[in-house]
C-alpha cells in the first residue's frame, strides 16, 4: 500500500488503490478487536508468570506496526480525497466513451447481424465470432467502470436488461441457431456432392425426411428466426420434388432425352456430362416449375419433331 500512489496516470490502478483502501477501512474495526484480544491475552499470561517462547510475537511488535499501518492509512485516505474530484471527472469521461463505442457497436449489430434468410451457416457464424470479441472487449471495459464508478461513489445505470445486454442474449441465440443450422447444411451438402448417377431417390427421400425430423426438434425460440424457415422450406421443397427425381432416373428416360431436356430447359453444357452431375445440379433446375417440360421429354411418345430439331 505504501509503494501505490494516487497521483498516478492510470485511471485503473488509482481506482484499484482507492478500492483496496476503502476495503481495508472495512476491515480495522474486526483487526482492532483483534489486537485487543492478542494484547489481553498476553498480559494475561504474563500474570500468570507464564513463560513465553523465545519467538513469540510480542505484543509491543504488534502494537508498532498496526500503529504504522494506521498512519500509512491516513495518509493515503487523505491524498484519496484530494484527487477524488479529479478522478470522479475522468471516469465520467471514460464511460462517455465507451457508450459512444457501444452505440456504435449497437448500430454495427442491427445492421449487420447475420438474420438473413440465405445466409450460410459458416458466414454468419464467422460474423458472430467477430460481434462476440468486440462485445467481450466493450463489457470488460464497462464493467471496470461500473467498478471504478462504486468506487468513487458516482450512481450507475443498472446494467440488467440495457440495449448492450439485450444484443449479447440474441447474439447468444443466433449462435445457437446457426450451429444447430450448420449441421442440418452440412449434411444437406453432402447431399448435394452426390454423384447423379449413384441417386437412389427412395434414399434420398429418406435422408431428407430426417433432416426435416431433426430441423424439428430444435427449441422454439430458434424456429423465430428467417434462417429457419428458410432451411426448413428448402428441405420440404426437395422432399416435394422426390417424384421428379424418380421419373428422371427412370429406365425411359435415355440419353436422346436427356440431351432433349437439356436444350428444351436451355441449360448449361455441364449438364451433358453426366458422369460429374451432382443431385445439386438436378435441384438447382427448379424441378417444380419445370415438371411439366420434364415430363414432356421422358413422355415415349414425346414428337420426333423435337428430337429432329435437336
Amino acid at each position: 500500500m505504501e509503494q501505490q500512489s494516487i497521483e498516478t496516470s492510470s485511471t485503473s490502478e488509482a481506482v484499484n488503490l482507492i478500492t483496496y483502501v476503502q476495503n481495508l477501512k472495512k476491515k480495522i474495526l474486526a483487526w482492532e478487536d483483534e489486537v485487543v484480544v492478542y494484547r489481553d491475552g498476553q498480559r494475561l499470561l504474563e500474570r500468570q508468570r507464564f513463560q513465553l517462547p523465545y519467538n513469540w510475537l510480542h505484543i509491543d511488535t504488534i502494537d508498532g506496526e498496526w500503529s504504522s499501518f494506521m498512519d500509512i492509512l491516513k495518509r493515503k485516505d487523505t491524498s484519496i480525497q484530494t484527487q477524488v474530484a479529479t478522478l470522479q471527472t475522468k471516469i465520467l469521461n471514460e464511460d462517455k466513451m465507451i457508450e459512444t463505442r457501444i452505440q456504435l457497436f449497437l448500430e454495427d449489430w442491427e445492421k449487420d447481424k447475420p438474420i438473413k434468410y440465405d445466409t450460410r451457416p459458416t458466414d454468419a457464424l464467422s460474423q458472430l465470432a467477430h460481434f462476440e470479441n468486440r462485445y467481450s472487449k466493450l463489457n470488460d471495459e464497462r464493467v471496470n467502470i461500473m467498478k471504478a464508478k462504486e468506487a468513487l461513489e458516482i450512481p450507475s445505470s443498472n446494467l440488467l436488461n440495457s440495449p448492450f445486454t439485450i444484443a449479447f442474449e440474441e447474439l447468444l441465440d443466433l449462435r445457437q441457431v446457426w450451429t444447430e443450422l450448420s449441421k442440418i447444411t452440412e449434411q444437406l451438402d453432402v447431399l448435394r456432392e452426390k454423384l447423379w448417377l449413384s441417386i437412389v431417390p427412395r434414399k434420398i427421400r429418406g435422408e431428407l425426411d430426417n433432416l426435416l425430423t431433426q430441423l424439428k426438434s430444435l427449441p422454439g425460440k430458434l424456429k423465430q428466426y428467417a434462417s429457419y424457415e428458410h432451411i426448413k422450406t428448402t428441405l420440404t421443397d426437395y422432399t416435394k420434388v422426390n417424384s421428379i427425381l424418380i421419373e428422371l432416373k427412370s429406365e425411359a428416360i435415355k440419353e436422346r432425352h436427356w440431351k432433349s431436356l437439356i436444350k428444351a430447359l436451355a441449360l448449361p453444357p455441364l449438364y451433358l456430362n453426366t458422369q460429374e452431375l451432382t443431385l445439386g445440379h438436378i435441384w438447382d433446375i427448379n424441378l417444380p416449375r419445370n415438371k411439366q417440360t420434364i415430363n414432356d421429354v421422358s413422355n415415349f411418345e414425346l414428337t420426333s419433331c423435337v428430337l429432329i430439331d435437336y
